[in-house]
């Protein structure tokens, strides 16, 4: 078990760097019409 762990582990870092670098994609999509829309309504009123 030691050994596959050994020899799965960049697998596996890369797996999970790809899917972290995913979830922070995700997030960023949805949170940005939002900071989007706060960043704009006080240039509205000027």
């Amino acid at each position: 078990m030691t050994l596959f762990a050994e020899y799965n582990s960049p697998y596996l870092f890369a797996i999970a760097f790809v899917f972290f670098i995913g979830v922070l994609e995700m997030i960023s999509l949805i949170f940005w019409p939002l900071s989007f829309r706060r960043a704009r309504r006080p240039s509205r009123s000027l």
